[in-house]
């Protein structure tokens, strides 16, 4: 019987945030290079996340093409700080190494059909 698998995948790389407005951050990243790739997790919190021990991902993402995912419901205003793993089939997640803290802040809209006086 061979040895359980114990060799968690790579960290994800090129954790980005964009479009931080009226309660909203997309999040992108690299695809995971994982061949017994899982899943990927994504993590929130409102203190910097130094682990994710004893946390639940607000996401699980079972395709590996997918590597963006937009957080919704946020509070303008306030600095969140999200993290990104990739889990392999053995249950293995990868090693924390990108965080990012981001501030949504609230965009003004114009209504459909307004013009500029």
């Amino acid at each position: 019987m061979p040895a359980p698998d114990t060799i968690p995948p790579p960290a994800i790389t090129g954790l980005a945030a964009s479009d931080a407005y009226n309660g909203n951050v997309l999040l992108s990243w690299e695809q995971s290079a994982a061949g017994d790739f899982n899943h990927y997790n994504v993590y929130l919190s409102t203190v910097e996340i130094t682990n994710v021990i004893g946390m639940t991902p607000i996401h699980r993402i079972t395709d590996i093409t997918t590597n963006s995912y937009r957080a919704t419901g946020l509070e303008d205003g306030t600095k969140y700080y999200f993290a990104v793993t990739a889990v392999d089939d053995s249950g293995n997640e990868s090693p924390l190494v990108t965080i990012i803290g981001v501030t949504p802040v609230a965009k003004e809209t114009l209504p459909p059909h307004s013009r500029y006086a």
